[in-house]
């Protein structure tokens, strides 16, 4: 998707969701979001946010912004009680907020 709209998409995990971030890799991450000043994180809400969190606090001790992170759904099957068409409506409305947000 991102591709497909012209967007940089970095994952924190790697192939498996087991796989822990580096230091060095969140840190490289945090510096592009600085540069880019981009203060939205995406995450698949399947996962567990804690990587995304630490990415977060970091980004925020560094520069002093309200870093948001929000849901975007892979629609593989129902996730917080919701559909394919509700995953969708939710999608769009966090890249709405989040590509408001970063500008």
């Amino acid at each position: 998707m991102a591709e497909d709209y012209g967007l940089e998409q970095h994952g924190i995990i790697g192939l498996s969701a087991d796989q822990q971030p580096s230091t060095s890799k969140i840190s490289e991450i945090v510096e592009e979001m600085t540069e880019e000043e981009t203060y939205v994180i995406y995450i698949d809400p399947v996962y567990k946010d804690a990587y995304a969190r630490t990415l977060k606090d970091e980004l925020e001790s560094r520069t002093g912004e309200t870093v948001k992170i929000l849901n975007l759904y892979l629609m593989v099957g129902p996730v917080d009680d919701m559909d394919y068409v509700e995953q969708l409506e939710s999608n769009l409305e966090n890249l709405a907020e989040g590509l408001t947000e970063s500008g």
